[in-house]
């Protein structure tokens, strides 16, 4: 079955930004804020987030899809943000 693409909108592009936002801080009060030891750390965190994303997409649950999707976002975007900090220690 074909699915049509439709066009979003910088509203909805912001709005799923702010969600990525609210994600990440709630997952720093809850783990701390202690970065990634190495790429090889992150690269681990970001491909088991994977792993849960596609067994959500294997599941047909729409929700739970969209909630590991957005983990794997997370994991990537704090990996980013653990490779800047160590970059400024350096």
């Amino acid at each position: 079955m074909k699915t049509d693409r439709v066009q979003i909108s910088a509203k909805q592009v912001d709005a799923c930004l702010e969600v990525l936002r609210e994600e990440m801080y709630k997952r720093l009060q809850k783990h701390g804020y202690g970065s990634f030891a190495s790429n090889h750390e992150i690269a681990g965190v970001v491909a088991e987030e994977y792993h849960e994303m596609m067994d959500a997409l294997k599941s047909n649950d729409d929700a739970k899809y969209r909630s590991e999707l957005l983990d794997v976002a997370v994991g990537a975007v704090f990996g980013v943000a653990c490779m800047d900090a160590a970059e400024e220690k350096d």
